[in-house]
């Protein structure tokens, strides 16, 4: 099996993006300091890693011998200049004899990186001009933004070694883009440089990915992609297995997680004067006059949200016809209940996220009222996620922590309220993070344009944000937004009724399964057809798109809570001996599903797997060239025993 080591002396951010990177790709890897570690490893299944920024000292002075023993190394060109010593010579033996650094300085983009089966990426920082005298073989191409193009990758072979050079510093660009540097979270001067709204937001559109109209595209997961396609290559032509862990349960390769923000249990003045005029266009004058009353009375919240609260929600002190009149006029829990037919169609479980009323721009309703309480209660029978929607303020700790008991007090005792998603998007830098892990949140669901569908952390994955105090990671778990109803509507101006909204979420969609990804949507249960013809029609359509995909469905706590168990899934000491792979496996709970993906060596093919120890195997599957192995996995440590054989074509081809 391939072992993967990283040069350990290394920049903090590069550090991040790479154990980012490598959770999402589920590929085990290790640091090393001195080529001594290399002793107990075999030359054939080792790739040694000296990613951009690391800090090469006296001890690499020996790698030359190392390589002839037929190590491997990935190695970023920035790192064979001259004031790194020897390194170049030791490494491809004057192969490269002309390097140039070419490109820009963040924000700016300075090309970018066409890679064939993976896409076209934007390049942040400077990078390095490869021209190779010795054979070797180019990959990919940077397309400066002005100037000629140039190889990204070259693969030397020397001997039994294999040297990859990379020629831009991927995972400072991944880093910039996770750390939301591109969105200004880390910067003052987007205030200076009107990049933000009257909430505070970063506009989508006035950064550098939204001006050229790429956050639509997760660029994090394409550079992925290509990490792991190039991992998988050096597999192959070393001769050895490629293991790595399936992002989801069974295999699948998309999650969708439908979401809610209930900033309204019951129709504002605006909704109650559209109502007014729909009602006398359609002759029905009393009910026409009703709404226009209410819409005056809702100019006062508090006596409105009593009034509103008695006439809809109220089970024996009105007649049958008020109730009917006031759920009609008045209560949004209908349109709630409407979402919930069409999840339940598709046996989609859903997050609801609840907004206090007790702070500046709050909801009309209180956790306290008891019909609220039965709202909650049958969401959470229905299997669906109860979380906080964090107030405009609540970046204040004891705002959020206030909200937070609140809300678990309008719930049985044992429902723990584990997401928190803020009010109108609004993180405040990464303070709003601060707050929320010294709050006790698992997960944050935020990181998404008010402006702007799309990308905002470059990645449709849950990862840590960073923290620029400590220079290491929040223990906490971003699970960004990806489509917002309102945003699409309001803010891309694409009309609900003519499908072009269909058609673009649909787009989003299939790039999110194209890498395997969380496609997070956000619906407002506060708009209903008659208002807003085909809003909750498009939704029905992309719920029924994304079935077709063959997804898991899941409430983003489910998510969260699956993401925290499969990073701390262990590998042990793992072996290719004989044409057999060992895989060995440490759990510290129930893993129902868990699959590995595996890539044999070309020649090689399955014979057969035996689980032994805590993990019972439930399929096998066969995706183009990779295995996907299915197991049951229970606490505690198991062993995956993969006999192969020669390929059958393989023989043949012999004979």
């Amino acid at each position: 099996m391939l072992e993967i080591l990283f040069y350990h002396d290394i920049d903090a951010h590069v550090r991040y993006a790479i154990d980012e990177v490598f959770g999402h790709l589920g590929i085990p890897f290790a640091e090393f300091e001195k080529p001594d570690r290399l002793a107990k490893l075999s030359p054939t299944s080792t790739v040694l890693v000296l990613p951009e920024t690391a800090r090469i000292s006296s001890n690499l002075r020996g790698l030359q011998n190392w390589l002839r023993r037929g190590y491997s190394v990935l190695v970023s060109a920035e790192l064979l200049d001259d004031k790194y010593g020897d390194l170049g010579t030791q490494l491809l033996g004057g192969s490269v004899s002309s390097r140039a650094i070419g490109g820009n300085d963040p924000p700016r983009i300075s090309g970018f990186l066409n890679i064939p089966r993976v896409g076209t990426l934007p390049v942040f920082y400077p990078f390095v001009y490869l021209e190779a005298n010795g054979p070797c073989t180019v990959e990919g191409l940077i397309a400066p933004v002005d100037g000629t193009e140039a190889p990204a990758f070259c693969w030397y072979h020397s001997g039994r070694s294999l040297v990859v050079v990379y020629a831009i510093q991927t995972f400072r660009n991944v880093a910039y883009i996770l750390e939301g540097c591109e969105a200004g979270l880390c910067s003052q001067d987007t205030i200076v440089r009107n990049l933000r709204d009257v909430h505070g937001n970063v506009k989508g559109r006035e950064t550098e990915l939204g001006r050229r109209g790429l956050l639509n595209i997760p660029i994090v997961d394409y550079y992925e992609r290509y990490l792991a396609r190039t991992f998988d290559r050096i597999a192959r032509e070393k001769n050895v297995p490629f293991i790595r862990k399936s992002h989801f349960p069974h295999g699948k390769r998309i999650c969708i997680c439908p979401s809610h923000d209930v900033d309204h249990l019951f129709k504002n003045s605006r909704m109650l004067r559209m109502d007014s005029v729909h009602e006398a266009r359609r002759g029905r004058v009393p009910a026409a006059v009703c709404c226009f009353l209410l819409a005056v009375l809702s100019l006062s919240p508090k006596l409105f949200g009593r009034v509103a609260a008695t006439m809809s929600i109220s089970e024996h002190a009105f007649p049958h016809e008020l109730k009917l009149l006031g759920t009609s006029f008045l209560s949004m829990n209908y349109l709630i209940n409407r979402l919930r037919e069409y999840e339940r169609e598709f046996r989609a479980p859903s997050t609801f996220f609840f907004l206090s009323n007790r702070s500046y721009m709050g909801s009309d309703y209180s956790f306290h009222d008891r019909a609220v309480k039965d709202i909650l209660s049958d969401l959470v029978k229905e299997k669906c996620e109860i979380a906080l929607h964090g107030s405009y303020h609540s970046s204040d700790l004891a705002v959020l922590d206030r909200e937070k008991r609140d809300l678990g007090a309008a719930l049985s005792a044992e429902y723990e309220i584990v997401g928190v998603r803020q009010h109108y998007l609004r993180l405040i830098g990464t303070k709003s993070w601060k707050r929320q892990v010294e709050a006790g949140f698992a997960y944050d669901s935020s990181l998404g344009y008010e402006d702007v569908v799309g990308f905002r952390s470059g990645c449709c994955l849950p990862f840590h944000p960073f923290d620029p105090e400590t220079s290491s990671a929040f223990p906490i778990w971003e699970i960004s937004p990806i489509i917002q109803d309102w945003t699409l509507h309001f803010r891309h101006g694409l009309d609900m009724a003519s499908g072009s909204a269909l058609q673009y979420c649909e787009e989003i969609a299939k790039r999110v399964s194209e890498v395997g990804g969380v496609l997070t949507l956000i619906w407002h249960p506060a708009y209903d057809d008659e208002l807003f013809p085909g809003w909750n029609k498009t939704y029905h359509k992309l719920l029924e798109y994304c079935s077709s995909l063959d997804p898991w469905y899941a409430t983003i706590r489910d998510l969260a809570e699956w993401w925290e168990i499969r990073n701390h899934l262990a590998f042990g000491e793992c072996s290719w001996k004989n044409d057999v792979l060992v895989i060995k496996i440490r759990s510290q709970c129930a893993v129902p599903g868990l699959c590995i993906e595996l890539t044999l060596p070309p020649r090689r093919e399955l014979k057969d797997i035996t689980p032994s120890g805590a993990a019972s195997l439930r399929s096998v599957k066969h995706l183009n060239e990779e295995i996907l192995v299915c197991f049951d996995m229970n606490p505690g440590d198991a062993t995956i025993t993969v006999n192969t054989q020669p390929r059958h074509s393989m023989s043949i081809d012999r004979a």
